[in-house]
């Protein structure tokens, strides 16, 4: 992982924090409807960074593949959900 990337996981997990302390059964509901949505559409969703942010796993830290192109990206759906509850 880039410093760049490092950043930005250290970013989306401090707004899926937030996510989760504002709405928690709420937002758990819209993770885990998106989680599906990525297993069925990608089979080796486990290579992917952001994935294992998503759902809240370690993973094996060596991905292929940082986040899900548009429109399945992780940071996009994280930003959404954040800036639905708080808007800037």
């Amino acid at each position: 992982m880039t410093a760049g990337q490092g950043a930005l996981y250290e970013n989306l997990s401090n707004k899926l924090h937030i996510l989760y302390d504002r709405d928690h059964l709420g937002v758990h509901a819209k993770i885990l409807k998106f989680h599906q949505r990525l297993q069925e559409k990608y089979p080796r969703a486990h290579d992917y960074c952001l994935f294992h942010l998503l759902v809240g796993s370690t993973g094996k830290g060596n991905y292929l593949h940082h986040d899900f192109p548009d429109p399945d990206s992780v940071e996009a759906f994280i930003n959404t959900e954040y800036y639905r509850r708080f808007p800037q």
